[in-house]
């Protein structure tokens, strides 16, 4: 199998139930809708691609593109993620800027 593809179904394959447990604690326990689904979707189909892609660049050289191409989807997604009224669907900045800064490192 593509490891791209790998990557991405194993990223998937994690994310899931941690986004199924945050989507039931807002519906059924805080009995509030989630507003903005459409932008909430995208911002999460960009993290996990973001990873995906950082994922793929240690089984797939390509001097860096993926691996920053990764870091681009991963920061975009989370600063989608980031202007969200609802906190529990929300990142913080400090994560994001600490995410980002050790990934960079390892680049």
């Amino acid at each position: 199998m593509n490891p791209l593809l790998a990557s991405l179904l194993t990223n998937a394959r994690v994310l899931t139930p941690i986004v199924f447990v945050i989507g039931f604690f807002q519906l059924v326990v805080l009995q509030q809708p989630l507003p903005n689904i459409v932008e909430l979707l995208f911002g999460l189909a960009l993290v996990l691609i973001g990873m995906a892609f950082m994922v793929a660049e240690m089984f797939m050289p390509s001097f860096g593109a993926l691996g920053i191409g990764g870091l681009a989807a991963f920061v975009a997604g989370s600063i989608i993620l980031l202007d969200t009224e609802l906190s529990a669907f929300s990142l913080s900045l400090p994560l994001i800027f600490h995410s980002v800064s050790s990934r960079t490192l390892r680049i």
